[in-house]
């Protein structure tokens, strides 16, 4: 029994290293990195001009928020105020792109992000709502 726990855990702990090493190693320009994907860039009817443009500005922003992560002489809350900035910044920019009706889509999706974001945090992580909780599975002795 001891043996397949361990079994169980070395395979575990091997598929969550090698998860990070695949998403260290990720390309910086990945189809489903930044703020434009395909699938966004339809919902939001954006124009060749555009995605290259907010593609650029989220490269961008990525190095940034990379160069704050990796500075030591920051503080854990100056290095979330200044990330906040960063974002703040382009979002800002990518504003200045869109068309009227593009930004009300983008804030709109902006919005509903956030609030699937808080959902999660207050609903326990899980995604999916259809399902109750399991509940706590009990210790065997």
């Amino acid at each position: 029994m001891r043996y397949r726990w361990m079994t169980w855990t070395l395979l575990a702990a091997s598929l969550m290293t090698l998860g990070a090493a695949r998403t260290l190693a990720a390309p910086q320009d990945s189809a489903d990195e930044g703020i434009v994907t395909e699938q966004q860039a339809r919902d939001l009817g954006l124009n060749d001009d555009q995605k290259t443009q907010i593609k650029s500005i989220s490269q961008n922003r990525r190095g940034q928020i990379q160069a704050v992560q990796q500075d030591p002489s920051l503080t854990r809350e100056q290095r979330r105020e200044k990330i906040r900035e960063i974002n703040r910044s382009a979002n800002q920019q990518i504003d200045g792109l869109l068309t009227p009706e593009q930004q009300q889509r983008f804030h709109r999706r902006a919005r509903d992000r956030r609030e699937d974001r808080r959902d999660r945090m207050h609903d326990g992580g899980r995604r999916d709502r259809r399902h109750p909780p399991r509940p706590p599975r009990s210790p065997r002795g």
